[in-house]
């Protein structure tokens, strides 16, 4: 794993000494997955470019649109259903009629060689087989390969929720100083870096930052946090496709409960695709924004509330930090 500046040694080390010499240390990679769990890497590898947030909306759009479109389908299917059932219906109906007059003709018959002849005539029955045939009819869709998409995080600060059956992966298990931090970078070609430094407000580049979650109320909505520190800002593009850690000079306070959140004020290839649905993440969006990434809306004043409205669902941000804890 590449390194910047210090090692993450003694980065952590030099954290360690600025804590009480009585206090004993515990040391906690917060939201790093454990192996059960695959770790996909970021994104930005090939394909076409594009903010993640707009992707997660066409693919919601599109999921709609196949729903719908499955929901007519079946309609329509359930009508041709039900006329070939009318249609049976109707020819069963008319081979009753038929063996009826058959039956009834054979009877006017038999009635008029009596009148004529005291012979007694058994007379034959005949029998109407109707046959109906079903014709089946298989459709085959056949699927398509495209190269995977470089989707990137931009103009925002996010906190991973989960990731697969693991949740609140971010959220301080105790009190203690941020140290580190590390993030996993996809590898965008040059065009794509133009596309996004000409379309997501610059070069790319992110920190961490340590919200305080603030009680739900009347006048505070669900999903709001304060932010109470943050890391200084790193130009990231001399690091990508590498998995590179930053010690902290200057470490940050952070108390148990708080969450650690990755802010991206321009873009960062750091989105790791292909998760299910119970994977997501949340994004210092308003709900009327979540498809909008032409807009700052990164967390990045001290002490400022924001809420965290967007959900985006199976992706993971790829980046974690370490944690010095005391009892």
């Amino acid at each position: 794993m590449h390194r910047h500046g210090l090692t993450a040694l003694a980065g952590c080390a030099a954290a360690a000494l600025a804590l009480p010499a009585a206090a004993s240390a515990t040391l906690t990679e917060v939201g790093s997955l454990p192996k059960t769990i695959p770790a996909s890497t970021p994104s930005c590898t090939a394909g076409p470019v594009g903010s993640f947030a707009v992707a997660e909306e066409e693919r919601v759009k599109k999921e709609a649109e196949a729903k719908k479109r499955a929901e007519e389908k079946k309609r329509k299917e359930e009508k041709k259903r039900e006329e070939e059932r009318r249609k049976k219906r109707k020819a069963k109906k008319a081979s009753v009629r038929k063996k009826r007059a058959v039956h009834k003709a054979a009877v006017a018959k038999i009635v008029a060689r009596s009148a004529t002849t005291p012979t007694t005539t058994t007379p034959t029955p005949t029998t109407t087989t109707t046959t109906t045939t079903t014709t089946s009819t298989s459709t085959t869709t056949a699927g398509t390969t495209a190269e995977a998409p470089c989707l990137a995080v931009s103009r925002t600060t996010g906190f991973q929720m989960g990731v697969s059956t693991m949740s609140n992966m971010f959220v301080l298990p105790r009190s203690g100083r941020i140290v580190a931090w590390t993030i996993q970078l996809g590898k965008p070609t040059s065009a794509q870096i133009k596309f996004f430094d000409e379309n997501e407000g610059g070069a790319p580049a992110a920190n961490i930052s340590v919200l305080q979650p603030e009680k739900t109320s009347r006048s505070v909505p669900k999903y709001t946090y304060k932010l109470v520190a943050q890391s200084p800002l790193i130009q990231l593009e001399p690091y990508f496709g590498l998995t590179v850690e930053f010690p902290l000079t200057t470490t940050l306070e952070a108390e148990k409960g708080d969450v650690i959140a990755l802010t991206v004020p321009t873009w960062a290839p750091a989105l790791a695709l292909g998760y299910e649905k119970n994977t997501s993440w949340r994004a210092s969006r308003p709900t009327s924004q979540c498809s909008v990434t032409d807009t700052q809306t990164a967390h990045i004043k001290i002490g400022k509330l924001r809420q965290y409205d967007c959900l985006y669902q199976t992706a993971r941000l790829t980046y974690s930090a370490t944690l010095i804890s005391t009892p």
